[in-house]
């Protein structure tokens, strides 16, 4: 059944009851009738508006526009609804009266709700199940705003018997296909004045077919935009719109009418794309594009306009049209920024440059004529030029250099200098990610890869170009932050907060938005300064929010005094707690931290399953091996198929691809590079020339895994035509819960359990999806839980997962009940499944261990924190809570990072020292301030790493750092470069000057060596020349106050610096650790390995 009709039906008429009661509102609030004009319009948006903001900060541009206008007959039900809801009501309405209003903003909530699930639907093809219930609720919700009951039937079985006719005239459509012609010309000729007037004038003739006269308004809003931009001539650059009269506004009312008259052509919602692209709405453009292409998805115009918007909605979500880093600049911008920030003489570089052409460094040459084009260099007397920064950069490319392929992928990519090419794009970026991350025999960075690497993350985080693949994302997005970019680790901190195609982890996220931060990202302080608010740190909120004001982040400028004034209040509020309620308060917080954790079934999976040892548990009975080792057998033999390019059988392939994926989907891990491409190329042909075949189509939304929507919208269709194949409903019921479409996960699941009620899976899917809808009974969700336990095999990966989540339905279910203390709501039921989850991790394969369940996270801390040992309970987090809190600052990647690269500087240290070479490894600019000790050591002020700023060049003058030595050196010359971690565990570099080379041996053998404590006093903080990474500095020694040998920490742990460390490493035997766990992490993690020697 088509939903297109049905909803426009029910549209026009829930349309016409809000637009009914605005008016009665209108009147009953402000004294006076609505009469649709631009005077009333504007009126009412400045008195009601604008002077409430807050309620109204939502709106888009348009919708502004559209309510100064002041035609209600414009207005949309979701404009409607928000003007009905948000709009203040007087404090001189009666009582009765507010209780009305009451109840008519529910329903008019349910019936926004019930347009949302309607516009977000996977499809414009719903069941006649979802239709019968859409029509049910619609009907209570419109009789109550007036409508006739009688009216509502007959407009139901109009729709389901499809009764309406059109009237056709033969010398209208003449007429029209005149006028239209005419236009096309006008347009073709750039008359665009022209041709709205002949396209206007065929869009009144009477008697048109539906889909002539959305071709009219089509022509229509195309010819509006291309005047607009004629007028404007600002080419892709768009500015924001403001009134009615801009050419933009009626284009995007005539694209609707085109989208609103033929619903399922491709080129209606194009238009609409290409309206919303041009007032800057892009997250309404890419939904539009997004029709189009399941429409079309062939179409090469679609997937340029879809990739365009997603690349800009990108954009727009990581807040980077308010980075001030990556606005335009010229050259002799960016040597100033060099000069101030980092010291960085202008006249070294202009140096360097004439030098780079001097020796005949073709590839660095080029790349740097190409930035002087790019940006324009004044200086120099070259004026920015576009097509010349391609040439050169061109030229780069062909001598290998990274910085100039990923430079003329951005080129390619946003049309600068050559027409836009995605593809190309994708191409250079995909060159440059693979280069080394380091120039050949040197420690200097590869300019161009880490920024390639970040670029493909987005690229396939966001679907340009390429297949949208979360896991993908992340995969590049940790390359480029090991490779120490900033940007990557920012938006690797977005996934890991929301969940977003990984598993949801706070901790990890704010390490990662510390990393960003650290290296100057102003969108990652913005985040930390949030973060260090939460966590009631208001010296380091204030700090971080400073930093990113500095930074000149615009919405921490223009929150900052609204900021400030909240932090003062929390402040104020937590002093009145003592420290007993402080600790519960910041406890309870980890609490709803954790709880707010939903983890949503992953469609993708990064383990990799060994064939061999699965055999070894299939023997010892485990089913879920068993289906394992099936499904990897049907991969091996789609793969070996593929290989064998000589006798490949497709058909074979696209069989075998599909039993693996319907088998056990986690086994299929598709190699990268050619082989990959390889797998969509094959996979996109057959489901083209073959798309009702079922295999086709598993394989098809398996491999595009992380296309949601486009998926959802094609189980939808793919069901309607085959409604008994039980694999449809099993996807939609995840990817509709992926989607937070709860609802509809639900509906799959109980088709689903009619075809199959023995098909375990949905009864795990369906309490999944009821407990993330309110008001459910928890004893519902407890029993489908329970059905699912006693189906599924024992050492299923979900089966620990099933009970954590009873124990937190028991915990909702006690909760409801029992509102006056924490205690009672720890119910024996919640305990003994708690018990029953741990137990069924014995059981897991050892593919799945250590177990992770953010369920399982949020009832340790509740058990640990208002339970504690009652009934034999010792939760895991009490066993082993300081290995948790050392692992999470030990895998903090900034400290990961230091480890590595001190390790790293020792083991060629040893080379050199080994081969009686010059140990001078290091080369350093002399800072033009040098840090000194202060004339009084009374009154110092203590000052900890994190409070000094990581971006900015300074010495702190009157204060004193303490910090412990955790990595010595082999060196001295030019520096004694060690590692230090301060209380909080934060570690940094530090390099000392300023001592004779006599003194040199004494103070790296017995002065600065492991586990020694001491005092900087007046530490200076120095960003590097070449690496524009922080350090601490010390230039005078005396500066350096050492603690006694009492205080040193003795037989240090190599890894977390835990003193007195029992164990020690069976190959150098030097290092020592506290524990086994210690140990693997400096191996495998720190690369212990790299100074590892075997003891003489």
């Amino acid at each position: 059944m088509e939903s297109s009709t049905s909803g426009r039906s029910h549209t026009a008429h829930s349309k016409l009851s809000k637009r009914q009661l605005f008016k009665k509102r209108y009147q009953q609030f402000f004294g006076q009738a609505w009469i649709d004009s631009p005077a009333l319009g504007s009126q009412f948006y400045n008195s009601v508006i604008r002077s409430n903001h807050q309620n109204f900060k939502f709106l888009y541009p348009s919708q502004r526009v559209s309510i100064q206008n002041g035609n209600s007959e414009d207005w949309d039900i979701t404009l409607l609804a928000a003007l009905l809801l948000n709009i203040s009501r007087p404090q001189t309405l009666s009582s009765a009266l507010q209780q009305a209003l009451d109840t008519e903003d529910k329903y008019l909530k349910d019936l926004r709700d019930i347009r949302n699930d309607l516009a977000h639907h996977a499809t414009r093809l719903i069941t006649d199940i979802e239709f019968s219930i859409t029509c049910k609720k619609l009907k209570s919700i419109l009789i109550f705003f007036g409508e006739d009951d009688t009216e509502l039937d007959k407009l139901v079985d109009d729709i389901e018997l499809k009764s309406s006719k059109e009237i056709f005239d033969d010398t209208s459509v003449k007429e029209m296909n005149a006028l239209n012609a005419l236009g096309k010309q006008s347009f073709k000729d750039k008359n665009f004045k022209d041709a709205i007037k002949h396209f206007t004038n065929a869009t009144v003739l009477p008697h048109l077919p539906a889909d002539k006269r959305a071709l009219l308004y089509s022509n229509l809003s195309s010819s509006r935009l291309a005047l607009y931009e004629q007028v404007q001539q600002t080419g892709s650059t768009y500015k924001e719109l403001a009134t009615s009269d801009d050419e933009r506004y009626h284009a995007l009312r005539d694209a609707k009418q085109a989208r609103n008259l033929w619903p399922t052509w491709w080129k209606a919602h194009l238009r609409v794309g290409n309206a919303y692209y041009s007032i800057n709405e892009f997250e309404k453009a890419v939904n539009s594009f997004e029709r189009a292409f399941a429409l079309d998805p062939l179409n090469p115009e679609v997937k340029q306009a879809l990739d365009d918007s997603r690349s800009k909605y990108s954009e727009q979500q990581r807040h980077e049209h308010l980075d001030p880093h990556v606005k335009p600049q010229t050259m002799d911008d960016l040597l100033y920024h060099m000069d101030k920030n980092f010291e960085i003489d202008r006249d070294q570089v202009r140096s360097g440059q004439f030098l780079v052409e001097m020796i005949g460094d073709s590839a660095l040459a080029n790349v740097t004529k190409g930035h002087q084009y790019l940006m324009g260099d004044i200086e120099m007397g070259i004026k920015q030029d576009y097509g010349k920064a391609v040439k050169y950069f061109t030229e780069a490319v062909r001598h290998g250099s990274a910085e100039g392929m990923y430079n003329l992928a951005i080129m390619y990519d946003r049309g600068l200098g050559v027409e836009t090419n995605h593809r190309y794009a994708t191409h250079f970026f995909e060159q440059a990610a693979v280069q080394p991350p380091k120039i050949t025999n040197t420690n200097l960075t590869n300019i161009g890869v880490a920024q390639a690497q970040h670029a493909l993350g987005l690229r396939y985080y966001n679907g340009i170009d390429v297949p949208k693949n979360h896991a993908t994302a992340v995969y590049w997005y940790k390359l480029a932050m090991d490779n120490d970019y900033e940007l990557a680790a920012n938006n690797l901190g977005i996934m890991y907060k929301d969940g977003g195609g990984i598993t949801q982890d706070y901790v990890k996220a704010e390490q990662c938005f510390q990393f960003a931060a650290k290296k100057g990202e102003p969108n990652a302080m913005y985040t930390m300064s949030q973060l260090s608010l939460k966590k009631n740190d208001f010296l380091m909120a204030r700090e971080w929010h400073q930093r990113a004001c500095d930074a000149g982040h615009v919405l921490a400028l223009t929150n900052k005094e609204s900021f400030l004034e909240g932090i003062n209040k929390r402040a104020a509020l937590v002093n009145k707690l003592g420290p007993n309620s402080l600790n519960r308060l910041n406890q309870l917080t980890k609490i709803m931290d954790l709880a707010s954790i939903k983890p949503m079934p992953s469609m993708s999976d990064s383990r990799i399953f060994d064939y061999v040892e699965l055999q070894e548990h299939v023997t010892k009975g485990s089913l879920t091996a068993k289906r394992l080792c099936t499904a990897l057998e049907h991969f091996y033999t789609a793969l070996n198929s593929i290989l064998h390019v000589e006798h490949f059988d497709e058909n074979l392939f696209i069989h075998e691809l599909a039993e693996a994926y319907r088998t056990e989907q986690p086994v299929v891990q598709v190699p990268g590079g050619a082989l990959y491409k390889r797998f969509q190329e094959i996979i996109d042909r057959t489901l083209k020339n073959r798309p009702d075949d079922e295999d086709a189509q598993m394989c098809y939304v398996y491999f595009h895994t992380d296309q949601l929507e486009m998926n959802a919208k094609l189980l939808d269709q793919w069901k309607i035509k085959n409604p008994k194949y039980i694999h449809y409903y099993d996807i939609s019921a995840n990817i509709n819960n992926l989607l937070k479409r709860f609802d509809l996960a639900v509906l799959d699941c109980n088709i689903g359990l009619k075809l199959d009620p023995n098909y375990y899976e949905f009864f795990y899917t369906k309490a999944f999806a009821l407990g993330n809808l309110n008001h459910t009974d928890q004893n519902e969700i407890i029993s489908i839980y329970q059905n699912f336990l006693n189906l599924a095999p024992k050492d299923h990966r979900k089966l620990p997962n099933a009970y954590y989540f009873m124990a937190q339905c028991y915990f909702i279910r006690e909760k409801r009940t029992n509102h006056d203390t924490t205690s009672k709501i720890i119910s024996d039921s919640l305990v003994q499944a708690y018990k029953q989850g741990l137990s069924a991790e014995l059981l897991q394969l050892p593919y799945y261990l250590p177990y992770k369940s953010n369920a399982k996270k949020a009832l340790e801390v509740l058990l640990d924190s208002v339970y504690r040992n009652e009934n034999g309970i010792q939760s895991e987090q009490t066993q082993t809570t300081s290995i948790r809190q050392n692992t999470d600052h030990l895998m903090n990647p900034g400290r990961i990072q230091l480890f590595k690269e001190h390790r790293l500087f020792l083991a060629d240290t040893q080379k050199l020292i080994s081969n009686n070479s010059s140990v001078r490894i290091t080369s350093t600019n002399p800072p033009r301030t040098l840090q000194k000790k202060p004339r009084r050591l009374a009154n110092l002020k203590e000052i900890t790493l994190r409070e000094m700023n990581p971006t900015k060049n300074q010495i702190y003058e009157n204060c004193v750092l303490y910090v412990t030595i955790i990595e010595q050196t082999l060196s001295f010359d030019p520096s004694i470069f060690l590692l230090i971690e301060d209380e909080n565990l934060d570690i940094e570099r530090l390099f000392i000057y300023g001592f004779s080379e006599e003194d040199g041996p004494h103070l790296i053998e017995e002065v600065f060596v492991m586990g020694n404590k001491m005092e900087i006093l007046n530490p200076s903080l120095k960003i590097g020349t070449l690496d524009l990474r922080p350090s601490v500095r010390v230039d005078d020694l005396r500066s350096i106050i050492m603690q006694d040998d009492t205080d040193r920490a003795i037989k240090m742990c190599r890894c977390c610096g835990t003193p007195n460390a029992p164990d020690v490493c069976g190959k150098c035997k030097h290092a020592r650790y506290c524990g086994r766990n210690c140990q693997v992490i400096d191996w495998k993690t720190y690369d212990h390995k790299l100074i590892c020697k075997t003891a003489p």
